[in-house]
């Protein structure tokens, strides 16, 4: 698989699920990434969509020096 730029983004759909352990701050936005040079790389596009969680807190007032912020996404992959 070669090299990836982000082509577009989209903030995810307000009734997207906000995530899970604890931090509920809402889900990271759907993206499109393209294939910086085609010459013999196998996928073209992906798309990240279907987002659930993933957003770090507003603040970290309080967290751990490291912490991990959970989510889901659909991934699509096309060639």
């Amino acid at each position: 698989m070669g090299a990836f730029k982000k082509t577009n983004s989209s903030a995810a759909p307000a009734g997207a699920m906000k995530g899970v352990g604890g931090t509920g701050d809402g889900a990271v936005a759907w993206l499109k990434l393209c294939a910086l040079d085609g010459n013999g790389t196998v996928l073209k596009e992906v798309y990240r969509v279907q987002t659930a969680g993933g957003n770090p807190p507003e603040s970290c007032v309080g967290m751990p020096s490291a912490f991990e912020v959970p989510y889901a996404a659909q991934y699509w992959f096309y060639s």
